[in-house]
């Protein structure tokens, strides 16, 4: 009987034995894709940032950051204070650091600094005179008094340029006046600007260089472009009337009273627009109010821009020379008729054209290697409050 049972018991534990094999086999053949899916995850997330950051060891890092990036502030120089809108996002700066040291745990407070001085937002400011005019009774001006005030006009920062525009005001109030026998009414008028709108132009330049001075080591193989340095040449060849020169104007669209970045240049649809000195496109396409436009990068941090144009003849990435056709003349964007708007940028700030600039001759990076996009995508999960490895796993999904 014992003989039977015993029999009984192996015959039972084969039976189970087979029965989980084959449940095993199932189970893995419905899985194994799943599994393949995570670990083609995981070689994905250590092959951009290689070994994967301590959470504590990052968050410390990131205080770190904070700290010093919330310790540049602007210095308030305006009359309305518009300065204090424009913080420097400890996102990007700490993003640039860990896209420049390879995603690797430990940062460099050196480089750190490095870039906050690349990517703090830069303030030019032109002074503006407001007048108090008093009147007497015959409309006769007997008293002016003049008060310049600060405005600030444009905002240079990592991701673009921010340009103000003031509407002009003037306020009326009457008051007495006796000069002892008589009362007469005088009149006292104040003329003085007010904000209105701000115009955004999309352009990263500022970030670009950052990054390229920090990852440079790593990109070795970047190709360079020599050009030739000297005196700028006339960006339009079918004519040199200026319509509308540097500095405040009044806008012939908007009726406000705004800073001119450029000169606006008179000319006939489809007429030749040329390169004003040799560079590397820096962007072709369409921008905001400017609409289909050029902008060229020089040595030195010197940008040329070419705006309105009916068509663009380069684009991005490309070397040009100087006197090479680039754009044809049009009326694209805010524009009240066909003409050229050029402009001239050092340091990302506007200078007037008219001006004697000299551009120096050096070498330019023909291709930007940098993942600016990466970059910036990660900046914006670092100001949601992600992790690195947060945010990539949601990129992989």
């Amino acid at each position: 009987m014992n003989r039977i049972t015993e029999a009984l018991k192996n015959v039972v534990k084969r039976l189970i034995l087979y029965s989980l094999k084959r449940v095993f086999k199932r189970v893995l053949l419905i899985l194994l894709p799943y599994l393949f899916i995570f670990i083609v995850s995981v070689v994905v997330i250590l092959s951009v940032f290689g070994a994967a950051p301590v959470e504590s060891g990052a968050e410390r890092d990131k205080e770190q950051v904070i700290s010093m990036v919330e310790r540049v502030e602007p210095e308030i120089k305006s009359e309305y204070g518009q300065e204090q809108d424009f913080d420097l996002d400890w996102g990007i700066v700490y993003a640039v650091e860990m896209y420049a040291n390879g995603w690797k745990r430990n940062i460099d407070m050196e480089r750190i600094k490095r870039i906050i001085e690349g990517l703090k937002p830069e303030f030019s400011y032109r002074e503006y005179i407001e007048k108090t005019c008093y009147y007497d009774e015959s409309n006769h001006l007997y008293r002016e008094v003049e008060h310049p005030v600060t405005l600030l006009i444009e905002v240079d920062t990592y991701k673009g340029r921010y340009v103000f525009s003031y509407r002009e005001k003037r306020d009326i109030t009457y008051f007495y006046v006796s000069n002892g026998e008589e009362t007469e009414r005088h009149r006292k008028e104040h003329i003085y600007v007010v904000p209105d709108e701000v115009e955004f132009y999309e352009d990263y330049f500022k970030l670009d260089k950052v990054l390229l001075a920090e990852v440079k080591k790593r990109f070795p193989d970047i190709r360079g472009f020599e050009v030739e340095g000297g005196e700028l040449t006339w960006p339009l060849p079918s004519g040199r009337v200026v319509t509308s020169n540097f500095g405040y104007r009044f806008h012939p669209v908007d009726k406000v009273y705004r800073f001119h970045t450029g000169i606006d240049i008179a000319a006939n649809i489809g007429d030749d627009v040329v390169a004003a000195a040799d560079g590397v496109v820096a962007f072709a396409g369409r921008l905001g109010a400017f609409g289909k436009c050029v902008i060229l990068q020089h040595p030195g941090n010197v940008q040329t821009l070419y705006a309105h144009n009916s068509k663009n003849i380069v684009e991005q990435g490309e070397a040009v020379k100087r006197g090479q056709k680039i754009a044809e003349v049009g009326s694209a964007g805010k524009s009240t008729g066909p003409h050229l708007h050029f402009e001239v940028r050092i340091n990302g700030r506007s200078v007037n054209p008219l001006g004697n600039i000299e551009v120096p001759g050096g070498i330019l990076n023909i291709v930007n290697p940098v993942d600016r996009r990466m970059v910036l995508e990660t900046a914006s999960a670092f100001m949601k409050g992600k992790s690195s490895l947060e945010w990539l796993k949601e990129k992989v999904r």
